[in-house]
């Protein structure tokens, strides 16, 4: 029989759990060091999007499954079995409490192929010693010299390889189980976005339902009330919950499920999408186009995807605002002619906003007077003007303009009392 000591084979980790997946093989490999066995490489061959169907029981504790696509790396990992004077470690056989069932550990990476018969081998079988006793595992050992393999009892290893070193051996075969629950390491990873997820759509749905229920409430005012986010978090991983809170949490859902809440959550994720993501400057602005277009969201950014729904409106509220401006000042006349001082025009601030130049800080101020009509001043300086705020002004016609189809009237050395 022909063997290879090295041989490959490609998992898929999530991205987001990569990290822990190299530092759980850096572990490994420390201890099978010092067990005397060779290490566990593994090389990172690419990155992909996959789609995996994600089980979820939370809510009404009512399960359900959606499918996602979830960014990973494929790798590949290169190993060997323990070796030893002649021998070699290619399996720990375990055996489960029901007597008949057994699995079958090998070193990731390494492709000697087991023989079949020993899955029909009694689980008290040891072939060295042929002996009858209770075992929760066995090994199965390659002799290399002739390709055999062989069923032997952890008791029997020492006598079977002829080698009158228990704690070598015992190192070697200990040396097998490091790298046992590796093989099982995808599975695991993949359980782990699950469980510390959500889905972004339900998030964003349920944080409607909470702003419709109780407003919107920042983290910044948990000193007085429950934020929004932490009620939305509590929802999906509160532990033990009361019979009062259940019911709670049901009721919730129920509205987060009707129509207006889940055509919100959809607005939001398609204005993030198409909007918010060709200006976003702020670095929250940022994060929020990063983190609420993807379909499943982390426990730890929950906080900000939660805030979506709450800038959304904010959004909304300021285009209605402007509208409703624009089309006030639509009807704005040019006042005065060149050149001519102006005195004692009441008028309310509409927009005010700072600029730094070559010559210092600039303010631009726009004004419009009692009759609708549109004053623009750029004065020196860093003004402090509220929007909104009523003024009497004094003030010398600079010219007249036109912005975005509006008639303006550029004042100059104007004087605000």
């Amino acid at each position: 029989m022909t063997t290879t000591e090295t041989a490959t084979n490609v998992y898929t980790i999530p991205a987001d759990h990569f990290e822990d997946f190299s530092k759980n093989i850096a572990k490994m490999n420390r201890k099978a060091v010092k067990l005397g066995c060779e290490p566990i490489v593994f090389t990172k061959v690419g990155e992909k999007e996959v789609e995996r169907t994600f089980y979820y029981n939370v809510n009404t504790r009512e399960e359900y499954s959606r499918k996602y696509k979830v960014k990973a790396i494929e790798v590949v990992l290169t190993g060997a079995a323990p070796k030893l004077e002649g021998f070699q470690f290619i399996a720990r056989i375990e055996y489960l409490k029901d007597r008949k069932s057994t699995l079958f550990h090998t070193v990731p990476g390494s492709n000697v192929k087991i023989d079949e018969r020993f899955r029909a081998l009694d689980v008290s079988t040891c072939e060295h010693c042929n002996l009858i006793r209770r075992r929760n595992d066995t090994f199965v050992v390659l002799e290399t010299a002739t390709g055999k393999q062989t069923q032997v009892g952890r008791q029997c290893l020492a006598d079977f390889t002829g080698i009158n070193d228990p704690e070598k051996v015992a190192a070697k075969a200990s040396g097998l189980s490091v790298f046992e629950n590796l093989s099982d390491y995808e599975e695991m990873a993949w359980g782990r976005v699950r469980e510390n997820t959500i889905d972004t759509m339900v998030a964003l749905a349920l944080t409607s339902a909470y702003i419709g229920k109780y407003g919107w409430v920042p983290k910044s005012q948990a000193e007085f009330h429950n934020p929004t986010a932490n009620n939305v978090e509590a929802h999906f991983f509160l532990g033990v919950r009361t019979a009062e809170q259940r019911k709670f949490e049901k009721e919730m859902t129920a509205i987060s499920e009707e129509e207006f809440h889940q055509e919100r959550a959809k607005k939001v994720l398609e204005w993030i999408k198409t909007e918010l993501s060709h200006k976003a400057k702020s670095d929250y602005e940022l994060n929020l186009v990063t983190l609420v277009v993807n379909e499943l969201t982390e426990r730890r950014h929950l906080g900000i995807v939660c805030s979506a729904v709450a800038a959304y409106q904010r959004a909304m509220n300021q285009k209605v605002e402007y509208a409703a401006r624009k089309e006030k000042m639509a009807a704005s006349e040019h006042v005065g002619t060149v050149g001519e001082r102006l005195k004692g025009i009441k008028v309310k601030v509409q927009f005010l906003k700072s600029f730094d130049g070559a010559y210092g800080a600039t303010t631009l101020i726009k004004f419009i007077t009692e009759d609708g009509n549109v004053m623009a001043w750029f004065a020196s300086g860093d003004k402090s003007f509220e929007v909104g705020q009523e003024y009497t002004i004094d003030g010398t016609v600079k010219g007249h303009n036109e912005y975005q189809g509006i008639k303006e009237t550029a004042m100059s050395r104007v004087k605000v009392k």
